[in-house]
Order: C-alpha cells, then sequence, then structure tokens
C-alpha cells in the first residue's frame, strides 16, 4: 500500500541535498576559466572538476543488492539504457532522471522495503532485531540503514527534517502496521537524491589548501564505484570513518584490497566492453543478415577472455592488440574456417597463420565495425582513429552535401577526414561483416589489398597481424588507452587544461610499468584528480 507520492517526496529531498548546484563544474572538454587559473608542478596538479553523478543503471542495481540482498535487475529493466558518451555509459553531465524514471525508482523501492520486511532475517539484520514497534527502534534502523544508502551517516538536520517526519507518518497512518515506519524509511531512502546521486563537495585541507579534498567517506564511494560499481561496503565505510581513507598510502592500501576482489574484475570488464565498444557487437545486424545469438554470444566471450589476458593479467595491456593468438569454440571455428579446434569449448589457438590474432582479428571487432547500412571501410578505421589512437575525425557537417558515387579520397570535401579512415579499413576488407575471410567482394571484384595509417612513419599494413603491431607500437595507443580510463572513472571527459598534468604522468607511469593495467589504476588513485576536486565556484 503506497503511503504518499513519495516520487514527490524524493524531489523534495533532492531540493535540500544538492547545494552548489546540480551541473556546476561539469565542463567536459575544452578550458574552464577555473582550470585556466590553476598551474600544476612536478608532485602538484590540477584535479579538475568534481560533477555531481547519477548511479548507473548497474550501480543502482548493485548497490541495492548488496545493501538489502534484494535483486531488483528485472524490474530495473523498465529504465531507459544510460546515455553514451565516448562509448560510456556513466558521463555525469548526461545522467539524469525523466518522470517515468521516478516512477520505476518509487516501484522498486516499494518492493524493496517489501522484501525486507517480510524477511525475518533480513529484518532483523536491518533493525540488530530491537523491537520495530518501538520509536528507539526505529531511528536505530534509519541511522544504520542510512550509513550505508546515503555512504555516509546521517546529518542530524537528516535525521530531524527528513526522516522524522517518515517514521511519525508510519507510526499513524495505519496502525495496523507495525512495520509502517520501517517500510517508509526504506522506500524514501532509495527515493532520495543522496542514494541516487554521487555528491562530491570535499573539505578544506592542509596538503592542498588551493584545493578541496575529496572526504574519506566521499573517497569510499569513489573506490568503490570505481573497482565494484557499487556502493562501499562496511568495511570502506569504517575506513573512512577511522580517517584510513584521508591519506594517499591509505587509498592505495584499499584500492589494492579492492583489487583482489572478484568484483574489481568484473568491474574491469565493464570499462573495457564499454572502451571497445562490446555492447554494439552484441546487438549488431550488419548489413541485412540477421546473426546467430549463439555466434554473438561466442563472439563476446572470445574478446572477453582476450582482454581479461592482458589487461588484468598483470602483463603488457596493449598486447590485447597485437596477440598472435585467440579463444575458438566450435560456433567460432566454424565461422573462422578453421578445424580440429574447440569441440570441447573455447580454447587459446594460435592464429596468425590463418590470418588472425588479437582483438582485431576477433568477431566482436569485425562485427560491431560493419553496422548495417555503413560501408565497413570507413566504420572500421573511423574505430581505430577513435578508439585506440584518439585521434577520431571531425563530425560530419550537418549541411554537408555529397553523392553517393563522389570518391571519397579524391573528392577534396570529403578526403580530409577519410584519409584518416578509410586506408585502415581498407586493410581488413579480407574479413566480411560476418566476420568470414573472402578473397573478393561478392561480385568478384578484388580486394582493396594492403592497408595504411595515415601519419604513421611506416603506414603500411598487409594483414591484421601487422596493423596490431604498427598500433601496439604507436605512443598514441597506451595513451589513449589512459585517456578512456580517465574519462571512465571520474565519469568525464578530460578539461584540456585542468587535466593536462595528470594525463602526462599517468601516461609516463603506464610506460614505466610496461602498460600494466592495474598499475594503471594503482597510479590512478594516488592522483591529485582523484583525492581532490577544484573549490566551487
Amino acid at each position: 500500500m503506497r503511503y504518499l507520492s513519495l516520487a514527490i517526496l524524493s524531489v523534495t529531498l533532492l531540493s535540500t541535498s544538492c547545494s552548489g548546484s546540480i551541473g556546476a563544474n561539469t565542463n567536459t572538454s575544452g578550458t574552464s576559466s577555473v582550470a585556466a587559473a590553476l598551474t600544476c608542478t612536478a608532485d602538484k596538479h590540477s584535479p579538475g572538476p568534481a560533477p555531481i553523478r547519477r548511479l548507473t543503471k548497474r550501480e543502482y542495481i548493485n548497490s541495492i543488492a548488496d545493501i538489502f540482498g534484494v535483486d531488483v535487475s528485472s524490474m530495473a529493466e523498465e529504465f531507459p539504457l544510460d546515455p553514451v558518451m565516448k562509448g560510456f555509459r556513466n558521463n555525469a553531465t548526461l545522467l539524469t532522471i525523466s518522470v517515468d524514471q521516478a516512477a520505476t525508482y518509487q516501484s522498486i523501492a516499494e518492493y524493496v522495503a517489501e522484501q525486507v520486511l517480510s524477511s525475518p532475517d533480513k529484518l532483523a539484520e536491518l533493525t540488530g532485531g530491537c523491537n520495530v514497534a518501538e520509536q528507539s527502534c526505529q531511528e536505530q534502523a534509519a541511522r544504520s540503514l542510512g550509513r550505508k544508502v546515503y555512504r555516509r551517516p546521517l546529518r542530524e538536520d537528516e535525521q530531524h527534517n527528513d526522516l522524522a517526519p517518515l517514521i511519525a507518518l508510519g507510526q499513524t497512518h495505519d496502525p495496523a502496521d507495525a512495520n509502517g515506519a520501517i517500510r517508509l524509511i526504506i522506500e524514501g531512502m532509495l527515493q532520495s537524491s543522496r542514494f541516487l546521486f554521487r555528491t562530491e563537495l570535499g573539505e578544506n585541507n592542509t596538503e592542498r589548501p588551493d584545493l578541496l579534498k575529496i572526504t574519506g567517506y566521499e573517497m569510499a564511494s569513489r573506490l568503490s564505484f570505481m573497482l565494484w560499481q557499487s556502493s562501499p561496503d562496511d568495511a570502506l565505510l569504517d575506513a573512512a570513518e577511522a580517517g584510513e581513507l584521508d591519506t594517499k598510502e591509505g587509498v592505495t592500501s584499499y584500492a589494492e584490497q579492492m583489487l583482489a576482489d572478484e568484483r574489481a574484475k568484473n568491474s574491469m570488464h565493464v570499462f573495457a566492453d564499454q572502451w571497445l565498444r562490446l555492447p554494439l557487437a552484441d546487438n549488431a545486424t550488419p548489413g541485412e543478415v540477421d546473426i546467430d545469438p549463439t555466434l554473438k554470444s561466442a563472439a563476446h566471450e572470445e574478446a572477453s577472455r582476450l582482454i581479461e589476458d592482458f589487461l588484468w593479467n598483470e602483463t603488457d595491456a596493449i598486447g590485447l592488440f597485437n596477440a598472435s593468438y585467440g579463444y575458438v569454440d566450435s560456433t567460432l571455428a566454424n565461422q573462422y574456417g578453421l578445424s580440429g579446434v574447440g569441440a570441447s569449448g573455447f580454447e587459446k589457438t594460435e592464429l596468425v597463420a590463418s590470418g588472425r590474432g588479437g582483438f582485431f582479428g576477433t568477431a566482436s571487432f569485425l562485427i560491431m565495425s560493419a553496422p548495417v547500412g555503413k560501408p565497413p571501410v570507413v566504420h572500421r578505421g573511423k574505430y581505430i582513429r577513435d578508439v585506440v589512437l584518439c585521434d577520431p575525425p571531425p563530425p560530419v557537417p550537418a549541411d554537408l552535401q555529397v553523392s553517393p558515387e563522389a570518391d571519397r579520397l579524391a573528392d577534396p570535401v570529403c578526403a580530409g577526414c577519410h584519409t584518416m579512415m578509410d586506408p585502415i579499413g581498407n586493410g581488413l576488407e579480407m574479413f566480411d561483416q560476418l566476420a568470414q575471410k573472402r578473397d573478393a567482394y561478392p561480385d568478384d571484384s578484388p580486394l582493396p589489398g594492403a592497408g595504411y595509417i595515415d601519419g604513421f612513419d611506416e603506414p603500411d599494413f598487409q594483414n591484421v597481424a601487422e596493423l596490431g603491431s604498427k598500433l601496439a607500437a604507436a605512443p598514441e595507443t597506451p595513451a589513449c588507452m589512459v585517456e578512456y580510463f580517465f574519462h571512465w572513472s571520474l565519469g568525464r571527459l578530460q578539461d584540456t587544461v585542468a587535466d593536462s598534468c595528470t594525463l602526462d604522468a599517468l601516461n609516463a607511469d603506464f610506460e614505466n610499468s610496461g602498460h600494466n593495467f592495474k598499475d594503471l589504476i594503482r597510479n590512478f588513485v594516488q592522483t591529485d584528480a582523484f583525492r581532490f576536486r577544484i573549490p566551487i565556484e
């Protein structure tokens, strides 16, 4: 039974919690006036802005599961997909709440409350076994739950102004419901902006008095959402309370512990899947051909295994692009024209002799880079420019009119951009839109042959292996991986002034570590960009 419109209550709570205005300091590119006034030295870098961030769909689902032990993933399917920027679904500027989404938050909050109240074990864990009909028990439950849901202890004003009215209403609205107050506390907190948004206001400090330092509780959230895609657990909150996340050494120590958790590996896959656009392959329908779901599933598994090898196993992450092998099961063996492999499941298979190997030989890459109605030559080249080299061509002007028969490389209107893309895609035309090898086009016309990467000193490549080797050797490739990780970790694009020193330092450290991805994480959590924020204007 609904006691009141908690969606309206949520709006009320929103209005009281977001001091500093939502959207403040959310500059996603270019130069901010604040950043322009800051300088960096060898050991002091500008951290850039820290925008308010709504929980992503994944973070929301995981948080409820970890706090309450309740699975709401099926109900959360009613949410629209989180918007995408640069491949990622966690960019703060895009994460808003629609009216329909607010209604779904309300329904889920009511469902979670009912699940907790119908489970003696869950209710006892929340209340500590006290008598839920007593106000002292209700207040104790509010404080205990508030610390988990708000990711910090309740303030006195929150206890008095926000939760005390709910407790009073729960006690009087339906005298037959002994759990009324607890029910409203759960429903109200799960619709509060304090749960749905991550606000990092920071605090004054002596370490960098020119900046605001991310507080211990805010740091617990930064670590947890980056490494576990969920709210901080009791151990992290206890560490914040004890001041153990106030120092660089403390943050690094807890990050190291968290990296040993299976959830950190899962989070790495979330980053890599979105960076490399693997969901596009999962949902692809290249040309007019329907793809067997079994092929899509196998393609994703092959890419995921390669990613785990290079991004998680303390080796050179850039080897993802020039690996000599892949993972093949019977479905992929048939697609790749291989025999004698994959009959018993996925096998690590040397593929260079068959013209494959590494990420660019996988079905995931070759399928997603050939979308319906789009020329693979252009899109494969554009993908590598954007995702691997961070050198995307400029957007096509909205009013551009070019004949479909125009030669993209000869027409001066087109050549400036297409010279960056098409020659790369030409070198991958030995693969069709379903990742199968071919010797000619369907009409028997010849393939373009060799490809080349415009701007490289030795641009020509004959096959996937040579393309992967050239990209792996290019300094732009690891720098691009660092840039994408930076975007994902902070939920914003880089500020070209404020973040330049941080990125330069991370690039140098990444190079010195032999491109060890876990070392990139270890180094990143020590940066001023992770531990501080610029003051709010």
